[in-house]
């Protein structure tokens, strides 16, 4: 089996490689369970060490859905991402964004139709009809799309933190370029100490970006906080308030007990 595996394989047996990972797919096939790892995408594990081999260590299982697709994504680690959607067997389809034929602008579209030019078709075979055809219909799709707007995807969209910032979005984009030119060079076999300092490098200026972005973050909210929004987050300690009983006090003084007893 090549789950669980690394690209090389240098133990003395040869067919090592591949009973390391048995046990694993025998384990799924037991329960009943389907591996969806996009193995066309290479191995999820690139490790910095270079005397150490990329594998396919890392995997996404599933039961009882509809897989869709696998994407492999970046991280700030040696690990890649397996990013698997599902769809469950009572969910529906979200609809597509469609162009709404009410909305569409008539004008527009006669101008764009106008624009083709009129010639007399020379039909001769099969071959030709299809060719007009598809000159016919890139022609009405042209016009469609020029005179007929979408409509607006339902859904709220994720809100960004308040503390991003542009120069995060750069070092992000630097540290992704950096992390693809180290597995390139550990797919090719090229030496990639460079490389594997540059991500290195990029990495630790990523988090540092992040951690000084949030710092200056919070002391901008602070300063510009309300009282009101101020008095969430404090909490008041009151001091217990302690009441003695009379009788309690005259049986502390002259009766048997021994102390007078309290009132929280």
């Amino acid at each position: 089996s090549g789950l669980w595996s690394p690209d090389t394989f240098t133990g003395s047996d040869p067919d090592g490689k591949w009973r390391r990972g048995q046990d694993l797919e025998f384990f799924l096939l037991e329960n009943s369970l389907l591996s969806v790892n996009d193995v066309g995408a290479g191995p999820s594990f690139i490790p910095y060490d270079p005397t150490r081999s990329p594998s396919y260590i890392d995997m996404v299982a599933s039961r009882g859905l509809h897989w869709v697709k696998t994407e492999m994504t970046d991280t700030i680690g040696d690990h890649r991402g397996i990013l698997a959607t599902f769809r469950t067997m009572g969910q529906q389809r979200k609809a597509k964004s469609r162009r709404d034929p009410r909305k569409t602008n008539w004008e527009v579209f006669d101008k764009s139709i106008g624009k083709v030019p009129i010639l007399t078709p020379k039909v001769s075979s099969t071959k030709d009809i299809d060719d007009w055809a598809e000159k016919l219909m890139s022609s009405l799709r042209k016009a469609l799309v020029v005179s007929t707007p979408k409509n607006k995807a339902a859904g709220k969209t994720r809100p960004t933190a308040s503390w991003w910032t542009r120069e995060l979005d750069q070092l992000r984009k630097k540290l992704k370029k950096a992390q693809r030119s180290l597995r390139v060079a550990h797919r090719t076999g090229a030496p990639d100490a460079g490389a594997r300092e540059q991500a290195k490098q990029a990495r630790k200026d990523y988090n540092k970006a992040i951690a000084r972005a949030k710092g200056q973050g919070f002391k901008r909210g602070m300063s510009e906080i309300t009282e009101r929004e101020a008095s969430k987050f404090l909490k008041y300690k009151h001091t217990p308030r302690t009441e003695y009983d009379k009788e309690a006090v005259l049986s502390y003084y002259i009766g048997e007990d021994n102390r007078p007893s309290t009132t929280v």
